[in-house]
């Protein structure tokens, strides 16, 4: 279960496989956004491996460090503290992450 979202029920196959699912917010979503999740199961003869994960994935396919930021307002607005580290205390943007 996700706080603030319907209860979402998956059958789990016994092979393979990687869905998209749409879920749903228990208050009424006026702003009219979608949410998605994926789930993706890996079957093997010693079990089933299950992954549940954001639609999102940054991914580095240059030779070169990547860095992701955020911007704070973004995380306020949601009433989520802040985490990451500010580069620059005059700038709004916080990095989260650095890709290799």
């Amino acid at each position: 279960e996700i706080p603030g979202f319907e209860k979402l029920e998956v059958l789990c196959p016994r092979r393979t496989v990687s869905k998209v699912h749409l879920i749903h917010p228990t208050d009424s979503n006026k702003t009219g956004a979608r949410y998605h999740l994926v789930t993706n199961l890996e079957s093997s003869e010693w079990g089933l491996s299950i992954t549940v994960r954001s639609p999102l994935q940054v991914r580095n396919e240059t030779s070169y460090a990547m860095g992701v930021y955020y911007k704070k307002p973004v995380l306020e607005a949601l009433g989520i503290e802040h985490i990451g580290e500010s580069m620059n205390p005059f700038e709004d943007t916080n990095r989260i992450a650095i890709v290799e």
